[in-house]
C-alpha cells in the first residue's frame, strides 16, 4: 500500500487566504484543489507499520474513488472507519484524512491529524524518509491557514515548515514558498525575499514564475515603504540578492548581441475606465536579473494617464533577459496602448 502525501500548488498558495471554487461545482475553497487535485503518491515504505488487512485495503481504494468523484465527506467517513479499525495506527488512513480535512478547509482538524502522524512515527520508529517531512508540511500549511495574523500560530507554522525543508535537504519548493508567506505575515520581509530567491531558479517554470511574481510584488512594496510615496520616475535601484552589472540597452546592438529579451509573465493593467484619448504611453524600464521592474520613466505619453500607467507598469514582472543563459539587467521599452472602444 502507498502513502498519500500532500502536494500543494504554489500557483494557488500565493493567493492564500483568497477563497476559490473547486471543480466539483461547490464552493469548498482553495484547500480542496490543494489537497485533492494535486497529491502525489509515495512508494510503499516498508516501515514498522502493520500492513493493512484486505478489508482495510478495499476500504482505502473506495476512499480514493470517492475523492476522484469529489465526494470528500464520503472519503473522510471511510478513512475514519479504517483509522478506528486499525486502532489509530494506519499512516495511510491518517494522511488521507488529513488531506481531506485540509481540502474542506478544516485546518484545525488537518493540523491535529498531522500531529498524530508525527507522534505515531515516533512511537513506532517509522523510518520512511517521506513521512516526517510530509507531516510537517501538512502541519505547517494547516497552521498558516489557521493563523491569519496570530503571531504565535505563525511561528509554529514557521517551525513546522522549516523542519520539513530541513528533512528534505532544503529542496522542498512548496514548503519554502509557504515559509516565505509566513515570514511576510510575521513582518520579516527581507527574510521572505531571501526565502523566495532560490525559487526563482527552480527547474519547474511554473514554480519559478509564481515565486518571481511574489518576490517582485514584495520587492516593489518594500521599495515604496523605503522611499515613502514613490515618484514615478525615481530610480529605485536593483534587487539586492544578485550581483548586478550595468543595465544592457537592448537598442544598442553593440552591447545587446546574443541577449534574449525579457518575457512578460504578470502585467496588471490600468483601470479600463481610465479616461484617455487614443494613443500610447511609451516607458523605458530597468528590468533586473530577477525579472522585477526596478525603475521606469516616461519617454512619450498621454498627460492625463502617464502617472497611473507608470505606477502600474512598475508592478509588472518578467522572466529576466539572459545572456549565455545567465540573467542580466536590461533597459527595456514598454508600450501601453489606449483605444476608444
Amino acid at each position: 500500500m502507498s502513502h498519500f502525501i500532500p502536494s500543494l500548488s504554489i500557483a494557488l498558495l500565493r493567493r492564500i487566504p483568497t477563497p476559490s471554487v473547486a471543480k466539483w461545482g461547490s464552493p469548498v475553497g482553495l484547500g480542496m484543489m490543494l489537497a485533492l487535485c494535486l497529491w502525489f503518491v509515495m512508494p510503499a515504505p516498508g516501515t514498522a507499520q502493520e500492513p493493512m488487512t484486505q478489508e482495510q485495503t478495499i476500504l482505502f481504494e473506495q476512499a480514493q474513488d470517492r475523492l476522484r468523484q469529489g465526494d470528500v465527506p464520503g472519503a473522510i467517513s471511510i478513512y475514519q472507519t479504517i483509522d478506528q479499525s486499525s486502532g489509530g495506527t494506519s499512516i495511510d488512513a491518517l494522511f488521507g484524512l488529513g488531506n481531506a480535512y485540509f481540502g474542506l478547509e478544516k485546518y484545525k482538524k488537518s493540523a491535529d491529524v498531522a500531529e498524530r502522524i508525527l507522534e505515531l512515527a515516533d512511537q513506532q520508529n517509522l523510518t520512511h524518509p517521506n513521512i516526517r517531512p510530509a507531516s510537517f508540511k501538512l502541519l505547517g500549511f494547516s497552521l498558516l491557514h489557521l493563523a491569519k495574523k496570530d503571531q504565535d500560530t505563525l511561528r509554529l507554522a514557521e517551525s513546522a515548515l522549516r523542519q520539513s525543508i530541513a528533512l528534505q535537504d532544503g529542496t522542498a519548493e512548496e514548503q519554502r514558498y509557504g515559509l516565505a508567506l509566513v515570514l511576510k505575515k510575521l513582518g520579516r520581509e527581507q527574510e521572505a525575499l531571501e526565502t523566495y530567491a532560490p525559487l526563482l531558479r527552480a527547474k519547474e517554470i511554473k514554480v519559478a514564475d509564481e515565486a518571481r511574481i511574489a518576490y517582485c510584488e514584495l520587492s516593489h512594496s518594500l521599495r515604496q515603504d523605503e522611499s515613502g510615496l514613490e515618484t514615478p520616475s525615481s530610480d529605485t535601484g536593483p534587487s539586492p540578492h544578485l550581483t548586478l552589472g550595468d543595465p544592457i540597452n537592448l537598442q544598442d546592438s553593440s552591447r545587446s548581441e546574443g541577449v534574449q529579451k525579457p518575457r512578460k509573465i504578470y502585467a496588471p493593467q490600468p483601470s479600463p475606465g481610465l479616461p484617455a484619448p487614443e494613443g500610447s504611453v511609451v516607458i523605458q524600464a530597468i528590468i533586473d536579473q530577477n525579472g522585477c521592474v526596478t525603475s521606469a520613466k516616461i519617454l512619450s505619453g498621454i498627460p492625463e494617464v502617464n502617472e497611473t500607467v507608470l505606477e502600474t507598469v512598475q508592478r509588472w514582472v518578467f522572466r529576466p533577459a539572459t545572456l549565455n543563459e545567465l540573467p542580466v539587467i536590461v533597459f527595456y521599452s514598454l508600450t501601453v496602448n489606449f483605444r476608444r472602444g
